[in-house]
């Protein structure tokens, strides 16, 4: 797959400086599926940290059910027990008062439910600091299963591009974050 006329060099300092701030400093990114049922979005709160992007979810989510129903690679569907592996596509924008000054991630890869490793525990309790959670450590994790049947699952971008119009209208550069 070549690069189209917009993309520049995925190591591109600037974009991706841009890009990684924006991830950081933005609290919703936009998550797109599709299905047999057909297409859905949802926003969820998220966390950007060590290239990966961490959410809460409820199970029984429509898009979280897309993403266990479906899978590019097999073309089938998956049994709800396995892991989840879902093709989505996800965006991430700032709320800009004019398109002259619209600036955003889109984005495309794989979700899987965060294993409690020493990352994803990290990622967790930064998570719940950053919505100011009245939870704490990985009973937060606990509380939070419990209180809103929700389990923390993580994004892994496999192509991503920033886009930025006040570089001009449409500009968007791919990029590694």
């Amino acid at each position: 797959m070549g690069l189209e006329p917009n993309d520049v060099n995925p190591g591109d300092s600037v974009h991706v400086s841009s890009a990684k701030a924006l991830a950081h400093s933005s609290k919703v990114m936009t998550i797109a599926t599709c299905s047999v049922k057909g297409p859905w979005s949802a926003p969820v709160y998220y966390i950007f940290q060590n290239h990966c992007f961490y959410f809460f979810s409820s199970e029984t989510a429509r898009h979280i059910m897309d993403m266990c129903s479906y899978s590019r690679e097999s073309d089938t569907p998956v049994s709800r027990t396995s892991r989840v592996k879902g093709d989505i596509a996800v965006s991430i924008f700032e709320d800009a008062p004019c398109f002259q000054r619209l600036k955003g991630l889109q984005m495309s890869g794989k979700v899987e439910k965060a294993c409690m490793t020493k990352e994803a525990a990290a990622a967790a309790s930064d998570y719940i600091k950053k919505y100011n959670l009245p939870f704490a450590g990985k009973e937060g994790l606990v509380l939070i299963k419990k209180k809103f049947n929700a389990r923390f699952y993580r994004f892994f971008p496999e192509h991503v591009y920033y886009m930025d119009n006040t570089m001009g209208f449409g500009c968007r550069k791919k990029i590694n974050l």
